[in-house]
């Protein structure tokens, strides 16, 4: 009995151990480390997995997408129970990217934080020194490191022997100088406007703070190491079909920038490129001339600009076929040096050099033997009028040069001209009035052009400017006196009757119609003999799609 008893004792004492292992496991705990910049210790019962909640967010990795916790070599299985201590570390693969090419068909697959590999051939062009794929200004070889984050777009980009710089492609350049463009800039506030003309000349740092320079010119600018002239060409169109400017430059400068100033470009869009000595171009660039305003710089000869521009009841006024100015050549200060015959003669092509005034004040040759001169004076404003004022008296010599003025327009053959008196102010103001306002330009745009003179040669206004309490305004026209309002100045130094010439025209002349241009027309023609038919000429040859 006692040995059943202790073997009976041995199996209970063997049952009682076997009972107490899982209890003791039970109670075991292993800690969980993730592996992060500051590291998170999970403390996990043996045998228990760990909760979804309890896994730390993993950091976000630029140019990596997250795929998980790994143990060593693998990635960990959280839906199994831990059983020992454990290290996991955030696990991230590389994002793939997608690079085309600008101009290229081929495109490539590259990963975050690797070399790209083979790129395809940057496309030929004339004139590279070198070349180069860029994404922005970082340039790409195959042995390039990926390090952005999102698609690119690969562009060709070339080293070339002429590099142009300035302007930027596809800039607008405006030629007004700051003068101008501020006193057009005030649009239809006339008042302003009469202020800006009278402070201007009441005001010396008024006048110092708007210069009258000539026109703006395109400042054109490139870089080349290369030596010899540089040949610069500017085009309508990216073909460089219609050239309208070229021009050689030689530098003393051994410096790498260079530029060119170029005048007188006709309002639109261009395009240009540089050359040199050893055959090799720039690319090619384009800018845009804004506005429709064409001052001219001219060498010495000031106060000049295109009549074109202008748009009218018949339609825009051709660029190109004619100018007022100074001076060309005449007995005072202005004889057209060397740059300004150059332009008459190679960049406006001047076949006519009209001279305004009357035969003891007139130009006596032509400023170059290409140029043709014709003398058909007259005087100004009150003076073209018959029965208009006794103290201006009419002047029939005055009718017979406008009408000599008139058939020149009349004749295409003529074109382009010149026209001009001394100044280029009043004479010449009163032969752009009757011309332009023969082709459709409203009082308003006329007068503006009348008043570009005061920034170039003194005082020119349409009438007197009044003050009242801070205000400045153009005097009002009395119709009941003609002959004594209207001026800006008029005694015996000079007569500046701009607006009372046009109130004369429109009360004495004016038709059933009641326009502007009509009344001058009936003008032309009962007082200097221009003809309907020449008229006629005048718009046709003048007006952009004139009868169309």
């Amino acid at each position: 009995m006692k040995k059943v008893s202790k073997a009976i004792a041995t199996v209970l004492a063997t049952a009682f151990l076997v009972a107490l292992i899982p209890s003791c496991a039970s109670n075991a705990t292993y800690n969980v480390v993730f592996d992060l910049d500051e590291d998170v210790t999970l403390v996990v019962g043996g045998g228990k997995t760990i909760g979804e909640s309890d896994i730390p967010a993993a950091p976000d990795k630029p140019g990596y997408t997250f795929r998980g916790w790994k143990l060593e070599d693998e990635i960990f299985d959280f839906t199994k129970p831990v059983t020992a201590n454990i290290t996991l570390a955030p696990f991230y693969e590389a994002n793939r990217y997608e690079l085309t090419f600008n101009g290229a068909e081929d495109k490539v697959y590259v990963y975050y934080d690797s070399e790209i590999g083979t790129l395809p051939a940057v496309p030929e062009k004339e004139g590279v020194k070198s070349s180069a794929w860029k994404v922005g200004k970082v340039t790409l070889s195959e042995n390039f490191v990926w390090r952005f984050t999102e698609n690119k777009v690969a562009t060709a980009s070339y080293n070339y022997y002429v590099a142009l710089t300035s302007p930027a492609s596809g800039a607008e350049v405006d030629p007004l100088p700051l003068v101008l463009k501020t006193y057009l800039g005030f649009g239809q506030d006339e008042d302003a406007r009469a202020e800006f003309l009278y402070k201007y000349h009441n005001d010396g740092t008024f006048k110092a703070q708007y210069p009258a320079s000539a026109a703006t010119p395109v400042d054109l600018r490139w870089t080349s190491t290369e030596k010899g002239a540089f040949t610069v060409t500017i085009a309508s169109d990216e073909d460089f079909e219609n050239v309208v400017y070229t021009r050689d430059y030689t530098f003393k400068s051994s410096a790498a920038s260079k530029s060119a100033a170029v005048y007188n470009l006709l309002p639109g869009s261009y395009y240009w490129k540089v050359g040199c000595e050893s055959g090799k171009e720039s690319s090619v660039g384009s800018f845009s001339v804004k506005g429709f305003l064409r001052p001219i710089y001219c060498g010495n000869i000031d106060n000049m600009r295109d009549l074109g521009g202008w748009t009218g009841e018949f339609g825009k006024i051709k660029y190109g076929l004619v100018y007022r100015s100074s001076e060309l050549n005449g007995k005072h200060s202005n004889y057209a040096n060397a740059d300004a015959k150059k332009i008459l003669v190679e960049s406006l092509k001047i076949k006519t050099d009209l001279d305004v005034r009357l035969s003891d004040d007139h130009e006596t040759e032509s400023p170059d033997p290409s140029i043709t001169l014709k003398n058909f004076g007259f005087a100004q404003q009150d003076y073209i009028f018959p029965n208009f004022n006794p103290a201006r008296p009419f002047s029939s010599a005055s009718a017979t040069g406008l009408k000599n003025c008139f058939k020149l327009f009349a004749d295409e053959s003529n074109y382009p001209i010149d026209f001009h008196c001394t100044a280029g102010a009043d004479r010449t103001g009163t032969l752009a009035f009757l011309l332009s306002g023969l082709l459709g330009v409203s009082y308003e745009n006329l007068a503006y052009d009348f008043e570009m003179t005061s920034f170039y040669r003194g005082r020119r206004w349409r009438t007197q400017i009044l003050q009242d309490n801070g205000r400045y305004y153009f005097e009002p026209f009395d119709e009941t006196k003609p002959t004594e309002s209207g001026a800006m100045q008029d005694n015996a130094s000079n007569l500046v009757a701009f607006d009372r010439m046009y109130h004369r025209v429109m009360t004495a002349y004016s038709t059933a119609d009641g326009k502007l241009s009509s009344a001058i027309a009936n003008y032309l023609k009962t007082v200097c003999e221009i003809t309907d038919q020449e008229i006629e000429n005048i718009r046709r040859i003048m007006i952009e799609g004139y009868g169309e």
